[in-house]
């Protein structure tokens, strides 16, 4: 897994990218995308009493954060929704759980 935090700082180089060419986000929608991840970022920052940013160990609680009480994420179109939940996954090296066969 990626251990590079994320912060706003450092969302203009990869993540932005993904969500641009990869996810064919406009201009408008990777400014929302960036004030709603800068939220997430903050609210972990405020939880785990760090200044360092996301990892991807924080992923699961900011994805909480924004599923349960972020107005903002909850007004996106469920397919834009989708694309930032995977251009997270994607910067973190995060892949599907797989089902373990016995």
């Amino acid at each position: 897994m990626n251990e590079h935090h994320l912060t706003l700082g450092n969302f203009d180089g990869g993540l932005r990218d993904t969500l641009r060419y990869k996810h064919g986000f406009e201009h408008s929608d990777l400014e929302r995308a960036k004030g709603i991840i800068g939220d997430a970022i903050g609210h972990v920052e405020h939880k785990t009493g760090t200044s360092s940013g996301m990892g991807v160990n924080h992923l699961e609680t900011a994805m909480k954060f924004l599923k349960e009480d972020h107005a903002g994420w909850k007004k996106l179109p469920e397919h834009q929704r989708q694309h930032i939940e995977d251009a997270l996954k994607e910067h973190f090296d995060v892949t599907e759980p797989e089902t373990e066969s016995v």
